[in-house]
């Protein structure tokens, strides 16, 4: 094998570097008459050498690439691994934090911090019934015992879910004129009266502000079906509707003292007790309307007076007219009447107390 000559190789070398190629420079040479033999073996040796250079040189490259991803894979797990440590440490700081807070909180605290949606607090509550409250999430309900807890008057609580579920049923849990008024919120509020559930009260109400028949023949008792048409008729002005309503229901459609005596005379058959006619008297404070009473009344130590008398005493005594006194057939019934004015027996407790002992 033929040894490749140093300055053949070197001069390949110099010609590689600025930019020849290997084909030209090896012509190059055999043209100066250097023989074949020689310049392929130092062109094969400029190669050979070239190769391994470049294989030292990748082999370094991977080695120092390897340990760069090592040294930024390093770096990078460090900073993971501390800012790990700092979240975990600053999470346990605001968890001791936040215990030490709510260990610090009352039962009722407690109990809405956890309906606003904070289930951990349910753990520090003291009381038992809350403590279980807490547990099966009473605040969904509608029963509100939630409420009853955190200091929300129940019957206001009932009032408003009612309100809010359109659920009548709510408002019967009720106790009062409250849930009368509760029920007629919602009938009201769906414009539907059997969200009444019976209620008298609701349905007269609903049956005058929506000027709606039906809801008062829903009403089961017949005199507050009455009462309920004569309000209806009197605030829809519709005369027709006292054909269902009281023999009172055509009164708010008279105008004068005459006609309201006029129509007592001619619908008002006399009886023996008379009260409708009592009522009507001494709320129109018109003392004619006591003459188309029959009867009388046993008074304790009194005995028996008329009712008719007894109802033009207390009228007059509405109308602060003591004259009817004098007017009075029969003296017992005089000294009764002068009693009432001038020692004002029985006028204390107002109408009711004298409407029960002087006329019946």
């Amino acid at each position: 094998m033929v040894r490749p000559d140093p300055s053949l190789v070197n001069y390949i070398e110099k010609h590689i570097e600025k930019g020849f190629n290997i084909k030209s420079i090896k012509q190059k040479l055999a043209e100066a008459g250097h023989p074949i033999e020689a310049i392929e073996a130092a062109a094969s040796h400029v190669i050979s050498s070239s190769k391994k250079s470049k294989r030292k040189v990748s082999a370094f490259t991977i080695v120092y690439g390897l340990i760069l991803i090592l040294v930024i894979s390093a770096f990078i797990w460090f900073v993971w691994f501390k800012a790990t440590q700092q979240a975990e440490f600053k999470e346990v700081l605001e968890e001791t934090e936040k215990k030490r807070s709510l260990a610090g909180m009352t039962d009722v605290e407690l109990l809405k911090l956890a309906a606003s949606g904070d289930a951990t607090a349910c753990s520090f509550i003291r009381n038992h019934l809350m403590y279980y409250a807490c547990i099966d999430s009473y605040w969904n309900r509608e029963d509100c015992v939630f409420e009853e807890f955190i200091g929300v008057d129940r019957e206001t609580c009932l009032y408003d879910h009612a309100g809010k579920s359109n659920n009548s049923t709510l408002c019967l849990r009720i106790e009062g004129p409250k849930s009368d008024e509760c029920l007629f919120n919602v009938a009201n509020k769906n414009s539907d009266y059997s969200f009444c559930s019976g209620s008298e009260v609701c349905l007269t109400n609903f049956a005058s502000d929506h000027k709606n028949a039906e809801a008062c023949r829903a009403i089961d008792n017949s005199e507050k079906e009455k009462d309920c048409f004569d309000r209806l008729a009197n605030s829809s002005k519709e005369m027709s509707l006292c054909k269902e309503g009281s023999e009172f229901c055509m009164l708010s459609f008279l105008e004068s003292k005459q006609e309201i005596i006029d129509y007592v005379k001619e619908e008002f058959p006399k009886h023996e007790t008379g009260f409708s006619i009592i009522d009507l008297a001494l709320n129109t404070r018109i003392i004619e309307l006591c003459d188309f009473i029959n009867g009388t009344v046993i008074l304790p130590e009194i005995g028996e007076v008329s009712r008719s008398s007894a109802c033009k005493v207390k009228v007059s005594y509405l109308n602060n007219d003591s004259s009817i006194c004098s007017r009075l057939d029969i003296q017992k019934e005089r000294n009764i009447c002068n009693d009432v004015f001038t020692k004002h027996i029985l006028a204390t407790d107002g109408i009711l107390l004298v409407t029960k002992d002087i006329v019946g």
